[in-house]
């Protein structure tokens, strides 16, 4: 009986044991989620750590004459880590009073008292990120490293420097989209995207932790990986001329009150691109480079394309600069279709190539291409391919349209008349500049660039040289 008691006994006592030290570990519990919440909290957001990148400084812009066109300029985010053990409380007391005149000297937000206030508070809170100044440039943050406090030194002052980079154009607008844009909630463009990978460089590692209210501070350690610069680009275009070519080209637009319009300058040895403008009309009346025309805009070329069907007859030895054809007082019907020129051009009936090239007959190039390539218009079409016209230039730049040419079975009875004075077909500004290129450069057709030089610290590591065709467009001797 007394063995049976016994045994009771110590199953009611370890039952006891077991049901107190439940309670006291719910005790526990309810303590630390209530009473010491923040202190846990805050214990666990310290011993959070993580590896942030690092951006590199992205590489400059410059024209062929060696002017800054596009260049990242620094700023800085200041913070105070009012939690440094080596800020005492007699080194924050002698000088909160200066900081806090400075601050309101400087950032006018609020009062001298206000301000001291604020830095008092986030004191006895040891707050470790305190925001100072959002965008500091530098002659700012040279200022500030010698206000009170933080002329104690880094660690007894507190000030935290991140620095972040803006790009900048120290030349404004003047060939904007040629140049270039890097931005957060749109596509890039320009020499900035066709040559961002150069220009980038390599992004760093730099550990941080997690402080009370979700805040990251930089930790310096051993393993910190610094980033590495982006290279520097030279380009082709003159600065000088692309100002010329952008100021002729606004005063145009404005006087004919066009849309849009672009100019492009470009060397007829090398392909080098020296200026490109494009300037189209806001919704306020003036003009700005609002979209980059010349690569990204095709449209029927008109009568700018007849010089591809004369360049065609001839090198083909279909005519002469001395035949002649009957334009009928400028009308012609062709698939059913009557095509007549303006008014002036019905005075008259027979034109050599050179007169109705020169008066813009659509009627006379119309015709000798119907006569000539009117039972066989693939071989018309495989002059538009040996002119380069089918396919894009190639230029470095992102966004090139491709050029539009329906292929022969799909040309109607009127096709070939209508293709011969530049419509049922689409070219960028450019792709016509450089078929106009290659005649003026004697048949040999240069690709379009605008890059000329990659930089690394002023060394040249790439140089790129102008690129052209092993054949030439045509035969120059032919008539």
């Amino acid at each position: 009986m007394n063995i049976k008691s016994n045994i009771l006994f110590r199953i009611y006592l370890i039952g006891a044991l077991c049901t107190i030290f439940g309670i006291a570990v719910l005790g526990k519990v309810y303590q630390i989620q209530t009473y010491k919440h923040g202190y846990w909290k805050s214990l666990a957001d310290s011993l959070t750590t993580n590896v942030f990148e690092i951006p590199a400084e992205r590489g400059n812009i410059y024209s062929a004459d060696d002017k800054l066109l596009a260049t990242s300029v620094p700023y800085f985010e200041l913070h105070i880590d009012f939690g440094s053990k080596a800020m005492t409380d007699e080194v924050f007391k002698n000088n909160v009073d200066s900081l806090a005149y400075y601050m309101h000297l400087v950032f006018a937000k609020n009062s001298t008292e206000e301000y001291k206030q604020q830095l008092i508070k986030a004191r006895k809170k040891k707050r470790r990120y305190y925001p100072l100044c959002d965008k500091a440039d530098y002659a700012l943050l040279k200022d500030i490293k010698q206000w009170p406090l933080f002329r104690e030194g880094k660690f007894k002052g507190g000030l935290i420097v991140e620095t972040h980079q803006e790009r900048t154009n120290p030349y404004g607008y003047l060939a904007q989209r040629t140049i270039g844009l890097i931005r957060d909630c749109a596509q890039d463009v320009g020499v900035e995207e066709a040559s961002d990978s150069l220009l980038s460089g390599v992004k760093g590692k730099l550990l941080k932790q997690k402080i009370a209210g979700g805040e990251w501070i930089p930790l310096k350690f051993a393993g910190q990986i610094e980033p590495k610069n982006g290279y520097d680009i030279v380009t082709t275009i003159d600065l000088g001329l692309q100002d010329i070519a952008e100021t002729s080209l606004q005063n145009a637009l404005v006087e004919y009150q066009a849309e849009f319009g672009c100019a492009i300058l470009m060397e007829v040895k090398t392909g080098a691109i020296k200026a490109i403008a494009n300037l189209g009309r806001r919704k306020d009346g003036n003009y700005s480079e609002n979209y980059n025309y010349a690569l990204g805009l095709s449209n029927e070329p008109g009568s700018v394309f007849k010089m591809a069907g004369y360049l065609a007859l001839f090198d083909d030895g279909y005519i002469t600069p001395l035949d002649s054809i009957n334009s009928d007082h400028a009308t012609g019907v062709f698939g059913g279709r009557v095509l007549t020129d303006d008014g002036h051009n019905t005075q008259y009936t027979f034109l050599t190539p050179g007169k109705a090239f020169a008066i813009s007959s659509n009627v006379a190039i119309a015709k000798w291409l119907t006569k000539y390539y009117g039972g066989n218009k693939q071989k018309f079409y495989d002059k538009l391919q040996q002119f380069g016209l089918t396919t894009s230039t190639k230029i470095d730049l992102k966004g090139e349209r491709l050029p539009f040419i329906n292929k022969p079975d799909k040309w109607s009875a009127m096709s070939l008349a209508w293709i011969g004075h530049g419509y049922e077909v689409k070219f960028t500004p450019l792709q016509i500049l450089a078929f106009y290129n290659a005649i003026a450069n004697k048949g040999i057709r240069v690709k379009p660039y605008i890059v000329q030089k990659v930089l690394d610290n002023g060394k040249v590591i790439r140089d790129y040289k102008p690129e052209s065709s092993d054949k030439k467009i045509c035969n120059e001797n032919k008539n």
